[in-house]
């Protein structure tokens, strides 16, 4: 982060410095990825929310956590990204519809809680807890896929 903050001075090294600030982002544990998200943040903010490396790197690092860890980690990453300016959280809410061909939709669509809408912290758990009744029953030997059905 440091480094990054710093790299006005070298821009040449704003690239490389984001590609490695994302690699050790995405060695990290789930329950510490945020926490290490909110120093890298705090300490490069500006630098990594008009760098669209640090977008697509953070897309792939959440992408690549399976629901559990997901679930550990969302608390986290929510605290990060909450600490960021409206406007900067806007820009990589833009930056993340990009990578995803959804430019279509506002960039509300991420920023924004609707009313009525349940937190993604619930969903998470939702989602795990779903997942878990999945895999125990079919341990039990019962599946949900309807095409395997005899």
């Amino acid at each position: 982060g440091a480094t990054l903050s710093l790299a006005h001075r070298v821009p040449q090294a704003t690239q490389a410095g984001v590609a490695d600030a994302m690699q050790l982002l995405h060695a990290m544990p789930a329950p510490v990825l945020g926490d290490a998200l909110t120093g890298l943040l705090a300490l490069a903010r500006e630098t990594l929310s008009s760098e669209p490396a640090f977008a697509a790197g953070m897309d792939r690092t959440v992408q690549a956590l399976d629901n559990a860890d997901f679930v550990r980690a969302m608390p986290s990453l929510r605290a990060a990204f909450a600490w960021l300016p409206p406007q900067e959280r806007g820009r990589l809410a833009d930056q993340v519809l990009a990578l995803h061909d959804a430019t279509h939709l506002s960039r509300r669509a991420l920023t924004a809680r609707h009313e009525g809408e349940a937190a993604p912290e619930a969903l998470a758990a939702a989602r795990a807890a779903e997942d878990a009744a999945i895999a125990r029953l079919a341990g039990w030997g019962l599946s949900l896929d309807t095409e395997e059905q005899p």
